[in-house]
């Protein structure tokens, strides 16, 4: 059996855990952090093996966007680069 491992949470960064009940045919990867309570759940999924792919997708991050967070973590700046051309508010 091949087992793939799930990545950590993508929004909080903690553990992952299937908590699927093939009895049921269902199949769900959830975050097991309780103060996040992130879960994939989707309609049609027919495997662990699919819900886990599914969980451990992720959205690249757009070329023209890159996201300094601050170290300390009381916030974070947006730099958009590239395109521009004046007309904007500032």
């Amino acid at each position: 059996m091949n087992v793939m491992k799930l990545l950590p949470c993508a929004h909080c960064g903690s553990p992952a855990e299937e908590v699927s009940d093939v009895r049921y045919g269902w199949y769900v990867v959830a975050c097991m952090n309780e103060d996040c309570g992130i879960t994939m759940s989707e309609v049609g999924i027919e495997s662990q093996a699919e819900a886990n792919a599914i969980w451990n997708r992720r959205a690249e991050i757009a070329p023209e966007a890159a996201v300094v967070f601050n170290k300390t973590l009381t916030g974070c700046e947006i730099k958009l680069t590239g395109g521009g051309g004046g007309g904007g508010n500032t």
